[in-house]
């Protein structure tokens, strides 16, 4: 798994289908980055999106689609994952996040803050791959995508099958035109 960045014309599309798409732009002072691969589907990469916990996350309970990630040393709830905002991109719409370049992506005040920031960003990595968000993320798409039943996860997931459909559209009439 990898941090990573969306174009912000493709996710400005993507925002047209349905709002609920997660923000990629939150100025210079916050990067909220996205990360991949969660699946592949129809060559688009399946992503995701990571984020602070807030007071009302801690009375929440994990489910198909929603994580929580934890402080090994002070085991207060420090992030969560929403897959159910999971989304697909083409790979020529993904940019991979280098933690060398992290000054591309947000501003620091000094370099404590910035690597005290990719510490955090190498420990929600490390935790979404030993939660096995992937293989999770897979299954989520199967159930809704595919399954009967569900119908209150299904009400809190993007639809899936429409975006790749949509996406997959585009992206042949942009061929058409080259």
């Amino acid at each position: 798994m990898y941090w990573c960045s969306i174009d912000k014309e493709y996710i400005q599309f993507l925002k047209t289908i349905d709002s609920r798409i997660p923000h990629a732009e939150y100025g210079k002072e916050y990067f909220k980055p996205f990360f991949a691969p969660l699946f592949e589907r129809n060559g688009l990469v399946y992503v995701s999106q990571i984020s602070s916990a807030k007071p009302r996350h801690n009375k929440l309970k994990e489910d198909l689609d929603f994580f929580k990630i934890y402080s090994d040393k002070t085991k207060k709830l420090i992030s969560v994952v929403n897959i159910n905002f999971m989304f697909p991109v083409p790979k020529n719409k993904i940019t991979f996040v280098k933690y060398s370049e992290i000054d591309k992506y947000r501003k620091f005040e000094n370099l404590i803050e910035k690597s005290n920031y990719i510490h955090l960003l190498k420990y929600e990595l490390k935790k979404i791959d030993e939660k096995n968000i992937a293989a999770k993320a897979e299954k989520l798409y199967e159930i809704i995508s595919y399954s009967s039943g569900y119908e209150n996860i299904k009400k809190r997931c993007l639809n899936f099958l429409k975006l790749e459909k949509i996406v997959l559209e585009r992206e042949e009439e942009k061929k058409k035109m080259v």
